[in-house]
């Protein structure tokens, strides 16, 4: 059994918008515009979530993602598409990997400078069967 590894973050999740931090806003509200017009659905991980509270870098509002098992997270259905991070210094997949050569899970990636803390925003791409980033095309 694949296993979620420790380096994924932890995410707060948040059921009013104005708990968020202002520098979280602005991705919140592009994500939610990408799942209304996609229907796709958004994963987080239980192990790796709290709850309208704790203190953590990341912060995503509720009504938009899906709180999943680690097992959920880490073989996600068609349409479902795991929430991870990134920095200047890589994507952290937290153990995604796709089964096969050909087939690759897509992603939702949230970007933060390592540096001086300013989220770059989301983007999409692909996670292979080495958990390795490929860009979308």
């Amino acid at each position: 059994m694949t296993e979620l590894k420790s380096y994924y973050e932890i995410i707060t999740v948040v059921n009013d918008i104005s708990l968020i931090q202002e520098r979280h806003r602005s991705w919140n509200r592009d994500l939610s515009s990408y799942i209304e017009t996609s229907g796709n659905e958004i994963l987080v991980p239980r192990s790796k979530s709290n709850i309208n509270s704790g203190n953590s870098r990341w912060q995503v509002l509720s009504s938009i993602v899906s709180i999943v098992t680690d097992e959920e997270f880490l073989n996600p259905k068609e349409n479902q598409i795991p929430l991870i991070f990134g920095s200047q210094m890589g994507v952290s997949s937290g153990g995604l990997k796709a089964i096969s050569k050909d087939k690759f899970i897509q992603v939702a990636i949230l970007g933060m400078s390592l540096l001086s803390g300013s989220v770059g925003g989301i983007k999409f791409g692909y996670i292979n069967e080495k958990g390795n980033y490929k860009k979308a095309i």
